[in-house]
């Protein structure tokens, strides 16, 4: 099993750096270059919304990208300790593009309060093919 665990200040160029590393880590872990890309995505658009609507304006936060794959599967978790969604969130009137988007690319996804019950917890899961070197399923 092999595991990604990052921590970035919710700024928006981190989220590139958090795409950069999610998508070499898929590489090294084998991930077929198609399903990597929707992990990627999903993985980008989960960052976007922690940086655009997880903290208060002028407030300084953090995200936490976590990511494990088993040879079938891959989990992602992106963590932040902001606002929450919900009363008062900017995303509480409606899902927006984003959410939904990482839905249809995921075979789960699961949305939840952070673990002290601060902030927000994504846990996304696709089902993956692993190829050899050779560019072979495996």
């Amino acid at each position: 099993m092999t595991r990604l665990a990052r921590s970035y200040a919710a700024r928006p160029h981190a989220v590139g750096d958090a795409r950069a590393a999610v998508r070499a880590w898929l590489h090294a872990a084998g991930v077929d270059a198609l399903r990597a890309a929707d992990v990627v995505l999903a993985v980008s658009e989960a960052c976007s919304n922690v940086v655009m609507h997880a903290y208060a304006p002028g407030v300084d936060g953090r995200f936490r990208v976590f990511a494990e794959a088993d040879g079938a599967h891959v989990a992602v978790a992106v963590a932040d300790d902001g606002r929450g969604i919900g009363v008062g969130h900017p995303a509480a009137g409606g899902l927006g593009l984003g959410l939904p988007l990482i839905a249809t690319l995921a075979d789960s996804l699961v949305v939840r309060p952070g673990p002290d019950g601060r902030g927000t917890e994504l846990s996304i899961r696709f089902a993956i093919h692993v190829t050899t070197h050779a560019g072979r399923h495996a």
